[in-house]
């Protein structure tokens, strides 16, 4: 039986799974946004230039609220579901 999950992927030159797509967890997306704030110093500038707002960013880091479109999007981020086999896991699951 297949089991849907949803999943995060990133178009990443460096990433060598099949067509440059490459599944993340829910912790990497939040680490990769720790590093994007990081990069421009606050919250509050990260969320100004993704167009969010400041608590949003805060919800999302905290696991309170899930990954917005905007944030994805400002990420390189989009949303994917994956199917695979049950108790799997793995880019051949």
């Amino acid at each position: 039986m297949l089991a849907a999950g949803v999943c995060y992927t990133s178009r990443i030159a460096f990433c060598k799974e099949r067509r440059g797509v490459r599944a993340i967890t829910e912790d990497e997306v939040r680490e990769r946004l720790r590093a994007a704030i990081a990069t421009v110093g606050s919250q509050r500038e990260w969320a100004r230039q993704a167009g969010v707002s400041e608590s949003l960013v805060s919800e999302v880091l905290k696991g309170t609220r899930g990954f917005g479109p905007q944030i994805l999007k400002a990420l390189g981020l989009e949303r994917a579901i994956v199917y695979g086999r049950e108790g799997r896991s793995g880019p051949e699951a």
